[in-house]
């Protein structure tokens, strides 16, 4: 019984943790809900859509857009780590510090993609990815037909209740990172509704999701920004996120 529930939850944890083994190295991780509609035009509408929502290509500019945030964000980092700081989201230097040598940050985004699979496939988002940074990965999570933003809140969920501690032998200092590590969850915003308004806030939100003060801060509950989007701590002694 208790031996039982003791391996069922190692299980748990182990596929967690495996599922999210990229992450393990990475300087900022994020957990993205996308959504790209269906192809409308005049054409093909139904009484139910409208090819207002329906415009794929401008999901694919919030995509574009958004990623080029967060390779903007890496790049600061390595600044950063020219000058000295090199602060990382697992609250590590992970770089050279200030000898003047540059160290590459590794970011990775874990996704969901809801709706549209064929308009912009994993391979090219990937290939977006790695194109604005070298070493920024994004990494499709699920599809999903029609889902709302709890699918990506629960899997950021599983990876902040990772059991590091108790369910896996592991080195002490890995340990005390993964304690300390931060994690961000932002939404595509705009890409359902693409009003100028949704995209200047989107803009803004993802700036203040990814500030230093939000992926650096000093000890302090993480504020709620009312919008869903933010950065949190995760803790392996946790049960549940802040975010």
């Amino acid at each position: 019984s208790s031996s039982s529930s003791s391996s069922s939850s190692w299980s748990w944890s182990t596929a967690i943790e495996d599922k999210y083994a990229s992450a393990e190295d990475a300087h900022l991780v994020i957990f993205y809900n996308l959504y790209i509609p269906p192809n409308i035009t005049a054409d093909t509408v139904t009484p139910d859509q409208d090819v207002v929502n329906g415009d794929v290509d401008n999901a694919i500019r919030v995509i574009k857009d958004q990623m080029g945030q967060i390779s903007s964000v890496l790049l600061r980092m390595e600044g950063e780590g020219r000058g000295g700081r090199g602060g990382r989201a697992d609250g590590g230097n992970g770089g050279n510090g200030g000898n003047g040598e540059t160290t590459e940050k590794k970011g990775v985004v874990f996704y969901n993609l809801i709706g549209n699979d064929a308009a912009f496939p994993p391979r090219e988002i990937s290939a977006l990815c790695r194109e604005l940074h070298p070493r920024l990965e994004c990494r499709l999570m699920r599809h999903y037909e029609d889902a709302g933003e709890q699918v990506t809140l629960q899997d950021l969920h599983d990876y902040c209740r990772i059991d590091h501690n108790n369910n896996k032998p592991s080195d002490t200092n890995t340990n005390r990172r993964r304690q300390r590590r931060r994690v961000t969850y932002l939404h595509s915003k705009g890409s359902y509704h693409s009003q100028k308004e949704n995209h200047i806030w989107r803009r803004i939100m993802t700036d203040a999701a990814l500030h230093p003060s939000c992926l650096d801060p000093p000890p302090s509950p993480a504020p709620y920004n009312g919008n869903n989007n933010g950065t949190s701590s995760s803790s392996s002694s946790s049960s549940s996120c802040d975010v």
